[in-house]
């Protein structure tokens, strides 16, 4: 029996787009000038499909798969950060495609989630800049922690990213002073 699940779509989607040589038009909260500030041409909408267009990514920029979320790929910048997120929609006859400027502060979280070291640069990541982000991860856990949880919320799931912001400030600061 094959098994015809969601999820096995919503893979298969994810792994056709990001073959693709085609974006979404919609950009989300992000704005064309955005893109372009990092480097990104676009295209005119395709005429058969006005929802994509074809673009040109920054030098060293690709496209690739997310092993943690199958109803979104990235494209990752010279230095393998995800910098944009591209949602995919998760059933056929989901047209909501969008595409993403990820802020620095998800970056960071993302690394602190999944106990990755966070790549800095000169310019956006930068080890000032990322610290202040590791340190808002903390205040935020905190937060919720002393009470202003989301309904159903997991406190034990609060208390590790909050130790996992304060293991990432740690290494920052440690990073910083030598």
């Amino acid at each position: 029996m094959i098994e015809n699940t969601s999820e096995n779509m919503e893979l298969a989607g994810q792994a056709q787009a990001v073959k693709s040589a085609l974006l979404p038009t919609d950009l989300g909260d992000s704005t064309q000038e955005g893109f372009e500030a990092l480097g990104f041409t676009f295209g005119d909408p395709q005429p058969d499909h006005p929802a994509f267009r074809t673009t040109t990514l920054p030098d060293g920029w690709k496209r690739q798969e997310r092993d943690d979320r199958t109803t979104e790929s990235c494209i990752v910048d010279q230095l393998g950060r995800a910098r944009i997120g591209i949602f995919h929609p998760p059933l056929p006859g989901d047209r909501r495609t969008f595409m993403r400027i990820r802020s620095l502060s998800s970056y960071v979280s993302e690394c602190a989630d999944h106990g990755r070291g966070v790549i800095t640069d000169d310019s956006w990541a930068t080890p000032a800049a990322v610290l202040e982000a590791a340190r808002e991860g903390v205040t935020r856990w905190t937060s919720y922690e002393s009470g202003a949880r989301f309904i159903g919320a997991d406190p034990a799931h609060e208390t590790a990213q909050r130790e996992a912001y304060e293991a990432l400030v740690a290494r920052l600061e440690k990073a910083g002073q030598e």
